[in-house]
This record gives structure tokens, C-alpha cells and sequence, in this order.
């Protein structure tokens, strides 16, 4: 087997084996803040923790009240891009939520 092939292969093993299950779930205390309409330079709704703002993929309607305050059970999930100065903002997936 020519030595490019095996590289090939040997990454898409590597790869194809870390899904979202293999991630380990994160906990903590969070407070839901609402950051204004994306469409006019918002971020949307944000969970913020230690300081740091996180946006989920989904919230649930019940868990949309600014300053709520939240335990979470989230994995980290990718980057996305919001605001007028299209700032860099950490996506979670969230495994579970509720209000603290």
C-alpha cells in the first residue's frame, strides 16, 4: 500500500471515531442574557459563564428571560459569528438546563 493512502486512511479512521458522544459533557452556573435581534446587530439570546458568552444552538421558549439564572449541561460545539463587529462567539450544544 503506497504510504498517501494509508495517511489517507488512517485520518478518516481517526476522524470518523470523535463524535459529539465522545465529548465530555460540561456543568455549570450560567445566566441567560439577551443580547438583542441578530437582524440589527444583536447576538441573539447568549448564555453567559465565568464571565465568558456562549450561544446555544437551541433554547427552549420557557429558558428566554434575561438574567435568568441557569445550571447547564452543555458540549462545546464549534464557533459563530454575530454583531456589528462580527465577533467570535463559542456554540454549545445543550445536553440539559434548568432554572437555578
Amino acid at each position: 500500500m503506497k504510504p498517501s493512502l494509508f495517511i489517507v486512511l488512517f485520518l478518516a479512521v481517526l476522524f470518523s471515531a470523535c463524535t459529539d458522544d465522545d465529548r465530555p459533557l460540561l456543568k455549570a452556573e450560567g445566566m441567560v442574557k439577551d443580547t438583542g435581534d441578530p437582524a440589527v446587530d444583536g447576538c441573539g439570546w447568549l448564555i453567559e459563564i465565568n464571565g465568558e458568552n456562549y450561544k446555544p444552538k437551541s433554547l427552549k421558549d420557557q429558558y428566554k428571560i434575561d438574567g435568568l439564572e441557569v445550571l447547564v449541561y452543555y458540549n462545546l460545539s464549534g464557533v459563530s459569528y454575530c454583531g456589528m463587529g462580527n465577533t467570535e462567539i463559542t456554540l454549545i450544544s445543550i445536553e440539559s438546563i434548568e432554572e437555578k
